[in-house]
Parts: structure tokens; C-alpha cells; sequence
């Protein structure tokens, strides 16, 4: 699959209302009267296979493509997997190194090169390719110079991006594109909606079709029956009044249908008008269940599949995937271990989910071997809002006296003054607290940005897992400030003080070693 100079007719119509009607993406344009090549917004579906394709910030990914470039400096892009995975977090994507030189339309159209590809499949985390480029005689930039060769780069499935994702916090995005349409791994992975059906329907629709066979069978012999009866010797004919017809075919026929109306009671259609009563009621009383209301956002329980209603009864065990569908991706700092030491004076989730817990049995109170009681012990490790608040006016007015931290964030989740007591001593303690905070800061992969242009103190993170950013969060508002990257270099402020670190290598989280860690140095260091 070679990756060639495309060049494509101009649109019929107009560019603006090109856009409100269609999903368009930016592919390489070069018209017959301009030597010089640009970009220009295409279809989707006029994409092929060996294209190149700009993407610029929030927009849709419109095929399976390999990055070449980003606007980063560190070649390096981020996007969001939500279509596919149902991932709210952002993902990294690495251009790749040979073609991190592609900037503009002029330097596509003098790339020459080709990508071995593996076949479409469905499985959306591996892919493997080769991209090749050859090295001419004349090139006096590499080792090699004078002798052609060949150089080649690994495509991986973190060199892709994919139909269906979303470019994230980066300007622009320049890839070639590898599958289109029905070979792009979304729609490899597209099947037919299931059937939902409740068990109760699936035990009494056989019964109902053999109701329905059995009722042809019945009106079918005695339409047949009446037939042959019809031309039998007898004096029946002579008293029917032409009623029944002058030939056994049309006597049959009629049989046929007042047989049909005489035995259509077999078929239970008024158990099916019956059952769907009873599900409209169910689901007015799920609608309408306090229990199922949520208070914070004004939302009932509402039904939307009535046909399996009569399912939840049945129901013995619920399997969550994973802890991001029960923290629905929001996560707050509230409290933390340092050599040894408990900081944190918030209450977590765990605990007031225990609370709940014990007031629900509130008839049912034990109490423990130690002689306490459960829900008392609980009460007394809550702290209301209020004094929660004072404790975090306390807590910052500790911190100004140490150092100045302008890059507070507006909503601080972790409160102990504890903490800045020990920060300020000059001992052991205090030294693991800066390491811990400093780490925090530092070892991540997360992005730095500043919305609000008035204001450039605010920073917020935007990371690839939401407790990755709740923890740099943290960092920063205690005053261990992540400022940003300039690409392999890491700017912070530590207790008021700019520091900058370069970043040697990121070893990415695995299962093997369950954690992620960098490897820095800093500045001006040996």
C-alpha cells in the first residue's frame, strides 16, 4: 500500500455550506492549474486508502489512520476513545519518528515512502505495520552517505488512529489513511442489535405458534371434511337455501373461516393485550419508586425497555466492569500516607458508604468485641462542612507562612493543617512529605492548560485516567505545581520556586509491574 501524491477535483458546492451539510475532513488538494498542492475538506466516504489527512482539535477521526505528524513538538497527540471503548479519558498517540518532519502540504507531497499492513480485523487494540522509505545516494544527512538503503519504522496500535475517536488537546494531526468504510475496525466491530426478550416471552411464544398450528390443522380438515360431505347423498342440500354455495370448493372455503372464528380462542391473544397492561403499570411504579430517585440531579428511574420489566424480579447477581462505571470518573484527594503518617481530614466515599450502611439497620445495631458501638464510632470520625471549612482556611493560612502558592485551584478536596506543621520542621518527615508531593507532580503524563486567558494562574489538568489528574490537582494546590512540558522537558514550581527537569523516559503503567514511573534529571545537574 504506497502512500502517493492524491490529487482531487474541486467540490461543486460552496465550502461553508459543504460543512453544515456533511462531515467533512482536511485531504490534500492540488488542482491542475496550481503546481502547489492544499488542503481541502472531502467526505468521508471519498477517502481511500493511501491519503493524507489533516485533523485538527476536536474534531472526528474520519478513518483508521497512521500518524505521520502532530503539531507537538514531542510528535505526540491525545484523543478520546468514548465511541469505541466508552473511555471518557484521554488517550496518548505517538506519531511516527521518520515522518515527524511532515508539516505542511508541500512536505507530503515530497514524502516518498509505503506502509506494510497487516489485513483488517476486528480486534481494536493491536495493529502492526511497516513503514519504509528509501535513502538516496545523494541524501549527505545520514551516516550512510553515498550508499542507498533503506530505513523503516515499527507501526504499532499507539502509532493509529482510529474511525470513531475524537483529537483531543492538540492543534493538528497530519496521518495517512490505512482502512476506510467497512475495513475500519468500528465498523468491523458493528454488528446487529440483539433481540431483547424476557423470559416470559421466550416460554410462551412456542406455545402461542402451536396454538396457531393446531387451529389451522383443525379449520384446514374441517374445510375438507365439509368438501367431501358436500357432494354425499342426502337431503341436506335441499334445505340450505343455496347458503352454503352450488359446488364443495366454495362450501370448504366458507367453512374454512367460521371454523377459524368458532376455535380462535385457542390463540391466548387477550393473555398478550393482559401482559402489556401489567408492564405499563410496572413501570409506572419503577417511575414513580422514591428508592430509585436520584435527589442531586432531579432524576426518576426511567424505564425505557418495558418488555423485560419482568426480568428484575428474577435477577440474583449485578457485575460492575470496573470502578470507573460506579465513580462515574470523578475523583477527589481526600487522604493520603506518608512514611507512615495519615494525613487527610475529609471523609471517603468508603466511609459514608459504611454510614449508610449502619443507619439502614439502624434496628439491628451490634456492637463490636471491643464493646463499641458501630454507628457511634462512625459519627465520631465525620467532621460536618463547616468545620471541614475552617480547617482548610487554617490549613492555607500555614501554607502562606511557609511559601507562596498563587496556583490554588478552586475547589481543594484534601484538608489537613497537620500536614504544613510537619512541612515546616526541619526533619525527616518534612523531607518525605516535599519527595511525596514532588513525585506526585513530576512522575505523570498528564497536560497543563490554562482556559481562562485572564487569569493564567488556573491550571487545569487534562489527564488519561481521572485519579491521575486528581492527584497532580492535589500537588498543585499544596504547592507543588506541575507548569507544564516543552517536549522532553518538565517545568514545576516547588514551595514557590521554578524548577525544570528533562524527561529521559516514561516506563507506561502495565499489569506486570502495576505502576508507572519517569526518569528525570535536573536542570543544570550532572
Amino acid at each position: 500500500m504506497q502512500s502517493r501524491r492524491k490529487i482531487y477535483v474541486n467540490m461543486k458546492i460552496p465550502e461553508e455550506e459543504y460543512k453544515e451539510q456533511h462531515y467533512p475532513t482536511q485531504s490534500k488538494q492540488q488542482p491542475a492549474e496550481q503546481p502547489q498542492a492544499k488542503w481541502d475538506y472531502v467526505r468521508w466516504k471519498e477517502l481511500n486508502v493511501g491519503d493524507y489527512v489533516k485533523i485538527e482539535n476536536d474534531q472526528d477521526i474520519p478513518a483508521d489512520i497512521v500518524i505521520l505528524s502532530t503539531s507537538e513538538t514531542d510528535n505526540i497527540c491525545y484523543v478520546e476513545t468514548q465511541n469505541l471503548d466508552g473511555e471518557t479519558n484521554l488517550k496518548q498517540r505517538q506519531g511516527l519518528p521518520g515522518t515527524a518532519g511532515i508539516r505542511t502540504e508541500q512536505d507530503c507531497e515530497q514524502a516518498k515512502f509505503y506502509i506494510e499492513s497487516e489485513p483488517p480485523h476486528v480486534n481494536i487494540y493491536q495493529y502492526n505495520g511497516v513503514l519504509r522509505w528509501q535513502i538516496d545516494v545523494n541524501d549527505t544527512e545520514t551516516i550512510r552517505s553515498g550508499v542507498s538503503h533503506e530505513k523503516a519504522d515499527a507501526v504499532t496500535y499507539n502509532n493509529i488512529l482510529l474511525r470513531g475517536c475524537v483529537l483531543r488537546n492538540t492543534k493538528w494531526a497530519i496521518g495517512i489513511v490505512v482502512y476506510t468504510g467497512s475495513e475500519t475496525k468500528i465498523m468491523l466491530n458493528t454488528g446487529r442489535t440483539p433481540s431483547k426478550r424476557s423470559k416470559m416471552a421466550k416460554a410462551t411464544n412456542p406455545h402461542v405458534i402451536a396454538n396457531f398450528v393446531i387451529v389451522a390443522i383443525i379449520c384446514i380438515v374441517s374445510s375438507i371434511m365439509d368438501s367431501v360431505q358436500f357432494n354425499s347423498s342426502g337431503s341436506s342440500r335441499y334445505f340450505d337455501y343455496n347458503i352454503e354455495g352450488s359446488n364443495a370448493t366454495y362450501s370448504g372455503f366458507v367453512t374454512f373461516w367460521v371454523t377459524l372464528i368458532l376455535y380462535q380462542n385457542i390463540v391466548p391473544i387477550s393473555l398478550y393485550i393482559s401482559v402489556e397492561i401489567v408492564k405499563s403499570v410496572a413501570a409506572y411504579f419503577i417511575f414513580a419508586d422514591l428508592d430509585m430517585y436520584h435527589e442531586e440531579t432531579d432524576t426518576p428511574c426511567i424505564p425505557k425497555t418495558w418488555n423485560i420489566s419482568d426480568d428484575l424480579g428474577q435477577i440474583e447477581y449485578i457485575f460492575s466492569d470496573k470502578t470507573g462505571t460506579l465513580t462515574q470518573n470523578v475523583m477527589e484527594y481526600r487522604k493520603c500516607t506518608i512514611n507512615g503518617v495519615s494525613y487527610g481530614l475529609g471523609t471517603t466515599e468508603a466511609t459514608l458508604g459504611a454510614l449508610k450502611r449502619q443507619q439502614s439497620h439502624h434496628h439491628q445495631e451490634k456492637e463490636t468485641e471491643a464493646g463499641l458501638n458501630m454507628q457511634e464510632f462512625i459519627q465520631d470520625d465525620l467532621i460536618g462542612n463547616d468545620q471541614l471549612e475552617q480547617y482548610k482556611q487554617e490549613m492555607f493560612a500555614k501554607q502562606a507562612q511557609l511559601y507562596e502558592n498563587k496556583y490554588i485551584g478552586p475547589n481543594p478536596t484534601f484538608v489537613d493543617p497537620k500536614l504544613f506543621d510537619d512541612l515546616a520542621q526541619d526533619t525527616k518527615q518534612a523531607m518525605a512529605i516535599a519527595h511525596f508531593y514532588q513525585t506526585l507532580a513530576l512522575c505523570h503524563t498528564v497536560i497543563a492548560e490554562r482556559p481562562d486567558k485572564s487569569n493564567p494562574n488556573y491550571i487545569e489538568y487534562k489527564a488519561q485516567s481521572p485519579d491521575e489528574a486528581a492527584l497532580v490537582a492535589t500537588a498543585r494546590d499544596l504547592g507543588f505545581v506541575f507548569l507544564g512540558r516543552e517536549s522532553n522537558k518538565l517545568l514545576v514550581c516547588i514551595k514557590g520556586e521554578k524548577k525544570e527537569f528533562e524527561l529521559l523516559n516514561v516506563l507506561e503503567f502495565n499489569s506486570t509491574r502495576k505502576r508507572m514511573s519517569v526518569i528525570i534529571k535536573p536542570k543544570d545537574s550532572d
